[in-house]
């Protein structure tokens, strides 16, 4: 593929503030194996939960995994030691 075009998308999706404005950049994808082949993707007008100020993860010898939907804390403080974290 030529660079040029891919710059162009690359700086596009980086400039991009809602999903909405994704929509167009990636609407040709590939869909989700054993989906309908329509890409789901919530509105930028989706009203998200209040932010908390601040959420600290404490763990020693094990791991924590936070996945799917959930609303990024203006603050997140991690104490952990030996310790996996994913984030997804």
């Amino acid at each position: 593929m030529p660079s040029a075009p891919n710059d162009a998308c690359a700086r596009a999706a980086l400039a991009a503030r809602t999903v909405d404005a994704l929509v167009p950049l990636i609407i040709d994808l590939i869909a989700v194996p054993g989906s309908d082949g329509a890409l789901t993707l919530p509105s930028a007008g989706t009203p998200a939960e209040p932010a908390d100020e601040l959420l600290t993860i404490k763990e020693r010898h094990g791991s924590v995994r936070r996945d799917g939907r959930w609303t990024l804390p203006y603050r997140l403080a991690l104490r952990t030691a030996r310790c996996d974290v994913m984030m997804a």
